[in-house]
């Protein structure tokens, strides 16, 4: 028997999730164009394989360079988009070469761009600062710097980029005053500001591109709800095997520190993951796991390569037995507020201990049942407003 410590990816999920997000920003701008960001090894989930699986008329949002090689290498034609651009000439440089669009964001990027050799024009994209206080040129410099981008591309390859920084909190002030901001602009180009939060909440930001990272693993993006009310599906299913059953008696505590003591006769159930294989350690007692079809809480500190549920003294749970720790059957959502934290971290954690498992990696769609999530389980997720 194994740990069985694996990470199932369902493309058919991503790829339904791919084709919601085109769906909802075509509908709200005729046109949009969805920019996929697989950034941080596509979340967690494979940056080759997500890459492979996504539709031709894909393009892709990278943090590095490296990501972008690979991108490239493995789609000669799509439309790359290097979203903090390039760091130094050197990089500047590396980008032609790739034919990677860049974001603009600093005075020293548009510095290199206006000294280096004049070739063929990069695809720019101006990052103005709209209220997130990151990245960003302030409003005071936008008419200036975006003169200055059009002595060195024509205005057919510039788009005009925001990013929001409440998008995920409905009816946001802060976020209508972003767009507000934007709109003000008026500068006639190509313009991106929808996050994958903003891609529910707030359509009429799609404009000519939209930026879709966690909604694209069938993560909601928006406080409070699932992604499964958002239709759509999770794309990691996360497992591990029971490896050991213990009976406790009352008053007996359980792992380091004895921080859960049992208040009846009990059994403990020990699977085969922790925080050495990215679980996070400081998931609190009571957090969620589901076996055979029923939840049961964690119990005690999480350990580095094992951690415990209380499963009780009748329970039919056996040793070789899957423990589902996120996925369709429990959302990450639920499983990150439980830890305090956001669901992005969970599947981003991963480390190399964990077996990559890839179904649907051709066409044809994965039939299952659908899987009933316990009211009680679905408790909402913490607030975030990331890409």
């Amino acid at each position: 028997m194994s740990r069985g410590t694996t990470a199932s990816i369902n493309l058919n999920h991503l790829r339904h999730n791919f084709s919601l997000v085109a769906q909802k920003a075509d509908a709200a701008s005729p046109g949009c164009g969805v920019i996929a960001i697989v950034k941080a090894d596509a979340y967690g989930h494979g940056l080759e394989p997500v890459v492979k699986a996504l539709p031709q008329e894909a393009a892709f949002g990278v943090a590095t360079l490296s990501e972008a090689r690979t991108i490239r290498r493995l789609r000669p034609q799509a439309k790359i988009l290097l979203l903090e651009g390039f760091l130094d000439a050197a990089e500047l440089q590396a980008a032609r070469t790739l034919a990677l669009d860049c974001v603009i964001h600093q005075p020293f990027q548009l510095q290199l761009l206006e000294n280096s050799p004049q070739q063929v024009p990069l695809n720019l994209w101006l990052k103005v600062d709209t209220g997130m206080n990151r990245l960003g040129f302030p409003r005071s410099q936008w008419t200036d710097v975006l003169q200055r981008l059009k002595s060195i591309a024509p205005a057919s390859n510039i788009t005009v980029m925001t990013h929001f920084a409440s998008a995920d909190q409905a009816d946001s002030e802060h976020s209508m005053k972003q767009l507000e901001a934007l709109t003000d602009l008026e500068c006639g180009l190509s313009m991106s500001a929808a996050n994958s939060a903003a891609i529910f909440s707030f359509p009429e930001t799609s404009f000519r591109w939209v930026r879709a990272g966690l909604a694209l693993y069938g993560i909601s993006p928006m406080a409070d709800i699932l992604g499964s009310e958002l239709g759509l599906k999770p794309v990691m299913r996360l497992a591990a095997n029971v490896i050991a059953l213990k009976d406790i008696q009352a008053g007996e505590k359980v792992g380091y520190g004895g921080c859960w003591q049992a208040p009846v006769d009990s059994r403990i159930a020990v699977l085969g993951i922790g925080y050495g294989d990215g679980y996070p350690w400081h998931a609190r007692n009571g957090t969620p796991v589901y076996i055979n079809g029923l939840y049961y809480k964690v119990v005690g500190r999480v350990s580095m390569d094992m951690l415990a549920v209380e499963i009780g003294r009748d329970s039919a749970v056996g040793i070789g037995d899957e423990a589902v720790l996120w996925g369709e059957e429990l959302p990450v959502e639920v499983v990150a507020r439980h830890a305090e934290t956001i669901p992005y971290v969970l599947p981003c954690g991963l480390t190399s201990r964990v077996q990559y498992v890839y179904t649907g990696q051709n066409d044809l769609e994965l039939s299952a049942p659908p899987v009933h999530v316990d009211e009680n389980i679905a408790a909402s997720s913490t607030v975030r407003g990331r890409e």
